[in-house]
């Protein structure tokens, strides 16, 4: 059995080739995503959008600041980007959460309790000013 047959049975995946172009174009450009942000520094880079709903309320959104962060996280800046965002350890591990049990992902009670936390964070910084 082919390797990315095996990898879509497991992740009840379609094996067809709309998906196949899916998974190559993510690890193609996951790895450029990276570099990027390894290389150019979100703060000072026209490259990396604003965030709108920053530049329309002025309030952060829950994801305010994480292109920054990951920026930081990539050259050893932990403090630095648990200042810029500190959802964003919580935020890896709900992703790999994801991949590994992609069962648990699809289960409605799940993306309602993520949507409440990713809401209660974006209420949580502003309040507090994180």
């Amino acid at each position: 059995m082919p390797r990315f047959a095996r990898l879509a049975e497991r992740l009840q995946i379609p094996d067809s080739r709309a998906w196949r172009a899916v998974v190559i174009a993510c690890a193609v450009l996951l790895p450029l995503g990276v570099a990027a942000l390894y290389l150019l520094d979100p703060a000072g880079t026209p490259a990396f959008p604003r965030c709108p709903v920053f530049a329309l309320t002025g309030w952060k959104c829950p994801g305010c600041g994480t292109a920054r962060a990951l920026h930081a996280a990539l050259h050893g800046r932990f403090a630095e980007a648990l200042r810029l965002n500190a959802a964003l350890p919580a935020a890896l591990a709900l992703l790999a959460l994801c991949i590994a049990r992609p069962r648990l992902a699809r289960r409605p009670a799940f993306a309602w309790t993520v949507l409440a936390l990713v809401l209660a964070w974006g209420v949580a910084r502003n309040l507090l000013g994180a």
